[in-house]
């Protein structure tokens, strides 16, 4: 079997005892990533199954620290991840005109079907 190395920076405190924790349960920081890896490999097609392994892996801290965004800054990653989690590939660019040129570019194209505008 070919193996591959990687490497992992860690906070110097947390490796004692997260190491201990997981030799009480008959793991080593090794065989943790191998676990990791290997149920990422099984469910690559399965969006769901790693949605929650990043919930469950990320510390909630880190979720609490990250400062609230309106929804309209959300709005484009909240659109990239429902293509991702639906398996579509080549997302087309988010709009990058103003609500003003869009909307007058609607009511150009209504008055083009109107036969009043060429």
């Amino acid at each position: 079997m070919l193996t591959t190395q990687l490497n992992v920076r860690m906070d110097a405190k947390t490796k004692p005892g997260g190491d201990q924790a997981l030799a009480s349960i008959g793991y080593t920081p090794s065989s943790v990533v191998q676990a990791v890896w290997r149920f990422a490999e099984r469910n690559r097609h399965d969006k769901k199954a790693l949605l929650e392994l990043r919930n469950l892996l990320e510390p909630a801290e880190r979720n609490q620290e990250k400062p609230k965004q309106s929804w309209v800054q959300e709005a484009p990653l909240i659109y990239k991840h429902l293509l991702e989690n639906m398996g579509i590939e080549n997302t087309p660019a988010p709009l990058q005109q103003t609500d003003e040129e869009l909307l007058f570019q609607a009511h150009l194209e209504k008055m083009a079907e109107r036969g009043t505008f060429a």
